[in-house]
């Protein structure tokens, strides 16, 4: 249940009322931005909510049951607040989000709290982003709440059911020459072909330093890196980065690049379905098909 001031509720059961929304955006860094659907900006509770933004909520919507009740937010990206630049460096990722209802006439009466949750998948369009807004019982449906088997490792490279110690894979490297946006010469030749395919790099200095990427491909050649996704800044020649190999959750690669079997959190050897509903050989029903066959 909302809690709600007298006066506000006397406010809004008036004949005209003079409403707005508040949005508080607590980033990782514990940055605070304030935005408000109002003409002008509104300072509350020591936030500055600007009014500059330029960006356009959809329909708040609730549910009594575990539905998860989301919000979608569409915003320009000239706004000079959100960049598109800071979004594809992931400053906005999993940033905690509240939405306020108040008086901009009388912000003493309080506010209602109408949304609480944190930033969902963020797509940019046209100079227009989208982001949308998850509700508290997202935490509940993205739950693990046991393990499923699989042929597949479950584990992540190097979490505690994994086992794997990075730095140890990790090796420092220099940019030598930039063929595209997402390839690469480095003096990194010492690896088989594919071996940091599915890995990570991560820049330390540049314009990019701090930014990571996952790795496309790898060619020991001159050793050529393939990024997924180009760099939010170009990458040049002397850039510095650390790289490590990825796992694609197979027994071959626990085994050969990392020789973690004895911490793999897979079943490759279990039977698969149609093994399991195979008749056995020798049995009246098998002998009975092989005949009707015949």
């Amino acid at each position: 249940m909302r809690t709600i001031s007298n006066e506000l509720q006397t406010h809004l059961e008036s004949e005209t009322t003079t409403i707005c929304t508040l949005w508080k955006l607590t980033l990782k860094d514990n940055t605070v931005m304030g935005f408000t659907d109002h003409t002008v900006g509104i300072t509350y509770g020591g936030v500055v909510y600007e009014s500059e933004a330029g960006y356009m909520p959809s329909a708040i919507s609730y549910t009594i049951d575990t539905d998860v009740s989301d919000l979608d937010i569409t915003g320009l990206l000239d706004s000079g607040f959100i960049t598109q630049v800071d979004i594809e460096l992931g400053k906005y990722d999993y940033a905690e989000i509240i939405v306020y209802l108040i008086n901009y006439m009388d912000t003493s009466m309080g506010h209602i709290l109408l949304k609480k949750g944190w930033l969902g998948a963020i797509e940019i369009n046209n100079d227009k982003y989208t982001v949308e807004l998850l509700s508290l019982m997202e935490a509940l449906h993205s739950s693990e709440i046991c393990n499923l088997y699989s042929p597949s490792c479950r584990a992540i490279l190097g979490d505690t059911k994994c086992g794997i110690n990075l730095s140890s894979y990790t090796t420092s490297g220099t940019v030598s020459s930039v063929s595209s946006s997402t390839i690469f010469n480095t003096n990194i030749t010492t690896k088989p072909n594919d071996y940091y395919n599915n890995g990570l790099i991560t820049w330390i200095s540049g314009d990019n330093i701090g930014e990571t990427m996952e790795v496309k491909d790898y060619t020991q050649s001159s050793g050529i890196v393939t990024i997924f996704l180009p760099m939010p800044y170009t990458v040049v020649s002397g850039d510095t980065f650390t790289i490590h190999p990825g796992c694609d959750k197979s027994l071959s690669t626990c085994s050969g690049i990392f020789s973690n079997v004895i911490n793999f959190r897979g079943e490759p050897f279990l039977p698969g379905t149609g093994d399991l509903l195979e008749y056995a050989k020798g049995s009246k029903s098998y002998q009975s098909s092989v005949e009707e066959e015949e």
